[in-house]
C-alpha cells in the first residue's frame, strides 16, 4: 500500500479544476439546498484542507471530520484546524455497531455529509450508505458528493493481454452502483449528474500520482496476486492510456506510461475523468 503524504495529497488538491468542482459544491449547499446545517460531517477528509474550507464556506455549528489514516488527521489537527472542527479516526467500510461511540452519538442528527472524491474507494457503497443514513436527521438531511468514475480498461486492453477482464468495472456498472446504493437505503435523488471533466496535471505531479492511481485500482482485483501480475505487465501502461485518451480511441500499442516518461517534452497532461455529482436527501 502506498502512503499518501499530507504535503503530497496538498499538492493533487491545490488545483483550479479541483477547486471549480468545490465551488460548484459550495454552491449548491449555500444557495439551492435552502437549509441551515447545523452538525456537519465530511466523510474522509484527509489532509483537512477542504475541511478548513467547508468549516468557512457552510455556516454551521458543528463540523465532525474523519479519515482512517492518522498521519493525515495529525496534520489536519496541527495545520487545519477550526472552533468547530471535530477530527476523528474511523474506519467507514465497517458495520454500524463497529463505529466509535462518538460517531454512533451522532446517529439522527447530522444535517448534512459531504464526500469529495472519497465514496469511490468503497469497494460495498450501499453498506456505506446505510451508515450515512442512520447518521442523518430524517426528513431532509442531506448528501453530497463528487465522485471520479474510473475508466473501463477494458477498452484500453492491448489483444495480448487477453481481454476483456472481468473485474475491471464499466462506466454503465459504477453508474449503476452509485444509484442503487441510494434508492437501497431509501434516499431521495435530487442530482444525479454526470460530469466530464478535463484535469491538467504538471509532469511532476503525474509522476507522483501514477502510484496511488495503480495501487486504487487494486480494490477490483479478485486477489493481490492478479493485481501483481498486471502491474508488472501493462497495468501502470494501460492505465495512464485510460485517463489519458478518450475511451474510443484505440490503445497504445507501445506502452502510454513508458513514452510518457521518456519524452520529456511533455511537460502537462489533460485527464479526462468524468465524475457524478450527487445530491440525496434522507426522507
Amino acid at each position: 500500500m502506498f502512503k499518501l503524504e499530507p504535503e503530497l495529497y496538498n499538492s493533487f488538491t491545490d488545483n483550479k479544476y479541483y477547486n471549480e468542482v468545490l465551488e460548484n459544491s459550495f454552491n449548491i449547499i449555500n444557495n439551492k439546498l435552502n437549509r441551515k446545517f447545523d452538525v456537519i460531517v465530511d466523510l474522509g477528509c484527509a489532509e483537512g484542507g477542504i475541511t478548513k474550507l467547508l468549516s468557512t464556506r457552510v455556516p454551521h455549528r458543528k463540523l465532525v471530520a474523519i479519515d482512517t489514516v492518522p498521519d493525515l488527521l495529525s496534520y489536519a489537527r496541527q495545520y487545519n484546524t477550526g472552533p468547530t472542527i471535530d477530527y476523528q479516526l474511523q474506519d467507514m467500510s465497517v458495520e454500524w455497531p463497529q463505529l466509535s461511540p462518538q460517531l454512533r452519538q451522532l446517529e439522527t442528527t447530522v444535517d448534512l455529509v459531504f464526500a469529495n472524491f472519497v465514496v469511490p474507494h468503497f469497494t460495498d457503497k450501499t453498506k456505506l450508505m446505510s451508515l450515512i443514513s442512520k447518521l442523518l436527521a430524517p426528513g431532509g438531511g442531506v448528501f453530497h458528493s463528487n465522485n471520479m468514475l474510473y475508466p473501463d480498461l477494458n477498452k484500453k486492453l492491448l489483444p495480448k493481454y487477453k481481454g476483456p477482464k472481468p473485474w475491471y468495472p464499466s462506466i454503465e456498472k459504477q453508474i449503476d452502483d452509485y444509484r442503487h446504493s441510494l434508492l437501497d437505503n431509501g434516499f431521495q435523488i435530487k442530482e444525479f449528474t454526470i460530469v466530464e471533466k478535463h484535469w491538467k496535471w504538471s509532469r511532476k505531479q503525474a509522476i507522483e500520482m501514477m502510484p496511488y492511481a495503480v495501487e486504487d485500482f487494486r480494490q477490483f482485483y479478485p486477489n493481490r496476486q492478479l493485481f501483481d501480475e498486471e502491474v508488472g505487465e501493462h497495468l501502470w501502461d494501460t492505465l495512464f492510456d485510460a485517463y489519458r485518451n478518450q475511451p474510443d480511441d484505440p490503445p497504445v500499442a507501445d506502452g502510454a506510461w513508458k513514452q510518457f516518461l521518456a519524452d520529456e517534452s511533455q511537460t502537462e497532461i489533460d485527464d479526462c475523468i468524468p465524475y457524478i455529482r450527487i445530491v440525496a436527501i434522507k426522507d
